[in-house]
């Protein structure tokens, strides 16, 4: 009976200590806009007028994270995007990123739209809640196709504007063999003691 006590101890430790592996680095770079749209292809800024803009907000703003976001104003559908260089082919990530809709009062449901290797993987409407007005998160699971993958955000919302902050995307963690291993050790001398 001790010996079992034993193992099973010892088979816990090990499945503390090893856990899941840990998500990967955020592959997205200047995810929060600290350095303007560094890194990201946006449209040309369209003269003042009726047809909307695309800058970073100035370092006083009350961002997510850090002291910047990126505002997007547009009347037609138009995109910002990045080549991210690190995915891997057959490889599952999850993209991460805060998006408002300031504004006095509560907004409509308009569309907001994410485009991932080409396809849409987040078309839908957002707002008709008091929650859009401040800092809200969205997470949607991405599946690489290609090593080297392209992220685009698009809207067309004028004379409002979307503020997003903070894009990450990270590699799915996949469970760890070590606590694996350790379960199967634990089943394996429970069969030999019976």
């Amino acid at each position: 009976m001790r010996k079992i006590a034993r193992s099973g101890m010892a088979c816990v430790a090990t499945l503390a200590l090893c856990g899941p592996s840990a998500a990967g680095d955020n592959l997205v770079f200047n995810g929060g806009f600290e350095q303007g749209f560094a890194g990201w292809s946006v449209p040309p800024n369209a003269p003042p007028g009726p047809n909307g803009a695309f800058f970073s907000a100035p370092s006083n703003s009350t961002a997510h994270s850090g002291s910047r976001y990126a505002v997007l104003s547009s009347v037609q559908l138009q995109f910002i995007s990045q080549f991210l260089p690190g995915t891997v082919a057959g490889t599952d990530y999850e993209l991460e990123f805060w998006l408002r809709m300031p504004g006095p009062n509560t907004p409509p449901p308009l569309p907001f739209r994410v485009r991932w290797e080409g396809q849409f993987v987040f078309n839908e409407l957002v707002g008709g809640t008091p929650e859009i007005l401040d800092w809200t998160r969205f997470t949607v699971p991405l599946h690489s196709n290609f090593s080297g993958s392209l992220l685009e955000f698009g809207q067309n919302l004028f004379p409002g504007e979307w503020h997003i902050d903070t894009i990450s995307v990270r590699q799915v963690p996949a469970p760890s063999a070590a606590p694996m291993l350790a379960l199967g050790g634990v089943v394996a001398f429970r069969r030999r003691q019976r």
